[in-house]
């Protein structure tokens, strides 16, 4: 097992959520572009990288993400943000047993900080080449009894026109907003959590007669835990994930 730490993930630098895997050990990670579109990387273990690596569990807060319609994990349409990660947990080799299906090659969670500061905030700016763009921002206030903690992304991203035959015309430029709420209340014994999330994506795609789409994924959860004994607890959870892509034709 493998866990890259809040501090290695605020000392990266790191502008894509993959970017922060890249260097581990067993990990694959390759960037591009298809004409998917917005899968713009690949994470894998072993030495099994493909676009559609779905032997490989991702999992946000213990919710999984994996898309059963393009059978992947759509790295760029996971709606949360570096600055809300606290750390990620990889695994390595056959988990199914623990995890359920899809975890043949290892287990990647993605974990979220809970909002634990009285009152903190934070703004981030940055820029770069291929007209890179990013505005985010998060703020927090948290209790003994309760907390909830705010936050906010805006990217966009240039990239390069379609360098193939006179007919495919495209462009893999990206714009891409993502927001997420947390929040937690302890009532008696019990802790009740709330979470959301939500990306909104425009981005070029590089096929004939469809350069552009939008893409739109949120997700609700809700969480109850009860402790049952000193090192005992309760869990029930309920999730709901929706997802939506629509393609736009060319001139």
């Amino acid at each position: 097992m493998d866990v890259v730490t809040a501090e290695e993930i605020a000392a990266s630098g790191a502008v894509n959520l993959w970017d922060l895997l890249r260097f581990r050990v067993g990990l694959d990670v390759l960037e591009g572009r298809s004409s998917s579109g917005s899968n713009r990387a690949v994470v894998s273990v072993r030495g099994i990288p493909r676009d559609s690596t779905n032997e490989l569990l991702v999992l946000l807060d213990g919710r999984s993400v994996y898309d059963p319609l393009g059978g992947a994990t759509l790295w760029e349409r996971i709606p949360v943000q570096i600055q809300d990660i606290e750390r990620i947990e990889i695994v390595r080799g056959p988990n199914a047993a623990l995890y359920g299906s899809n975890a043949g090659l290892g287990v990647i969670n993605i974990i979220t900080r809970r909002p634990a500061a009285p009152l903190a905030g934070e703004a981030t700016v940055k820029g770069g080449t291929q007209r890179l763009g990013e505005l985010a921002a998060a703020g927090e206030t948290a209790g003994e009894r309760g907390g909830l903690r705010l936050s906010a992304t805006s990217r966009t991203q240039g990239g390069f026109p379609t360098a193939a035959e006179p007919s495919v015309q495209g462009h893999d430029f990206l714009h891409d907003h993502t927001g997420n709420f947390r929040g937690w209340k302890r009532v008696g014994d019990n802790t009740i959590e709330l979470m959301a999330g939500i990306s909104r994506q425009d981005f070029g795609k590089t096929s004939a007669g469809r350069p552009q789409s939008h893409a739109d994924t949120n997700f609700q959860l809700a969480r109850l835990e009860r402790p049952t004994g000193p090192d005992s607890s309760l869990e029930l959870r309920v999730s709901r994930d929706e997802s939506m892509a629509r393609d736009f034709p060319g001139p």
